[in-house]
Parts: C-alpha cells; structure tokens; sequence
C-alpha cells in the first residue's frame, strides 16, 4: 500500500472537481494535464501524451541503471509522420543517437 502522504497525491490527481487542464508533471518537455492521467482510467483510450511520457521514462531508466538494456525512443507521432512524408520527414529524428547501438528501438 501506498504511505498515506503519497495516498492522498494519488486522491487529488483523480479528483475530478479539479481543474482538468492543471500540469501534474512535466519532464521531457511532455506536461502531464490531469485530463491526460485521467486517460489511465477505465477503458479509455490513451492518449500521445501520456503514452510519451511513459516511454521516456523507460529510456532514462535504461541510462541510469546499468543491468538495463540500452532504449532509444521516438515520439508518437513518429510513424504518422514517416507514412504521411516518407524517410525525408524523420531522418533528422535520430541524428544524434546511433541506433545500431541500441539493444531495444
């Protein structure tokens, strides 16, 4: 169970009397509205946001913990863009990362 103070976190994020457009997190240049967490809920569906997110947070840990395999993620939205525009609208996606390297793409 979760510690009482970290509970009560939890209880305010779900609260749905709240300002849904209220920034809860923001790391990796992704703001996480309450709306987008309420995304996590029942069957909804998720959206870009939190699914970015998420994925980002897999690629710090990988970096930060050695055991890990080594992850380079793109965004969402990077398969629309490459069906919509072809190589010449992401080849500058991975410029900096050499994905070769990578254990997990």
């Amino acid at each position: 169970p979760l510690p009482s103070d970290h509970a009560t976190i939890v209880d305010s994020a779900w609260d749905s009397s709240s300002d849904d457009n209220q920034v809860l997190a923001n790391a990796y240049s992704i703001p996480i509205k309450r709306c987008d967490l309420r995304t996590l809920n029942g069957v909804s569906w998720l959206n870009d946001e939190v699914i970015n997110f998420y994925m980002n947070l897999i690629a710090t840990r990988s970096v930060d913990v050695d055991s890990l395999p080594t992850v380079h993620v793109v965004s969402t939205f990077f398969y629309p863009k490459l069906r919509s525009s072809g190589y010449r609208g992401v080849r500058r996606w991975t410029r900096r990362v050499d994905v070769f390297a990578m254990d997990i793409m």
